[in-house]
């Protein structure tokens, strides 16, 4: 009796512990859908945004790619080819499909594939992020020990302060401010050096 006890104990546990290795896998199942939707749900909100706002601009895409001299009848016939004589709601779910097959459309700017161009401009993109961490964390953190092992000091404040303002401040304001004090004023870098739109496939840029 002793021995078949034991038995039906184990088999008891074994099938608790089944039973929760199933709900863990339950509820780990519904919090991944539960975050996939929401990605899913903020995509499609961005892709809604960036559409009517695209739409409400007062900006003719028409003329954009075929300038103001193009005679009515081209003018017509881009104008259905870039479906801009259907529905709205059609443009918007044609659009949807085209960024699902990651077909972003063509850049009025510069009449390139918007692929082409983030491409072209990603370098650029991931040699400042890495610039930046860098240099945040190369600063961040020997100057948040500092203010640590000094707290209530005036090291401590001065640091909180610097802090402060470079959270606050704007980023447009902060990027300004250092190419007036290091490239005006000190000289240390070089100016902003990126290529303008205008000198696309005119000037071979150094990074991106």
């Amino acid at each position: 009796m002793a021995a078949g006890g034991t038995a039906v104990a184990s088999r008891g546990k074994v099938g608790a512990a089944g039973r929760d290795r199933t709900d863990r896998l339950h509820r780990l199942g519904r919090e991944v859908f539960r975050q996939a939707s929401a990605v899913g749900i903020s995509l499609f909100g961005l892709l809604a945004i960036t559409f009517f706002i695209g739409r409400m601009l007062p900006l003719d895409p028409v003329i954009a790619v075929i300038g103001d001299d193009a005679p009515q009848s081209t003018y017509d016939m881009i104008y259905r080819e870039l479906g801009l004589d259907r529905p709205l709601w059609e443009q918007f779910a044609i659009y949807v499909g085209k960024v699902l097959q990651g077909d972003f459309g063509v850049a009025l700017n510069t009449s390139n594939r918007v692929a082409d161009d983030l491409l072209r401009v990603f370098p650029a993109t991931v040699e400042l992020a890495t610039v930046s961490i860098v240099i945040g964390i190369g600063l961040g953190i020997p100057f948040g020990v500092i203010a640590a092992v000094h707290r209530g000091k005036m090291i401590d404040h001065i640091v909180r302060v610097v802090g402060l303002v470079g959270y606050s401040a704007p980023n447009f304001w902060l990027g300004l401010m250092g190419l007036v004090v290091f490239y005006a004023m000190l000289g240390w870098v070089g100016g902003p050096g990126r290529v303008s739109v205008f000198y696309i496939d005119m000037i071979e840029p150094r990074t991106g």
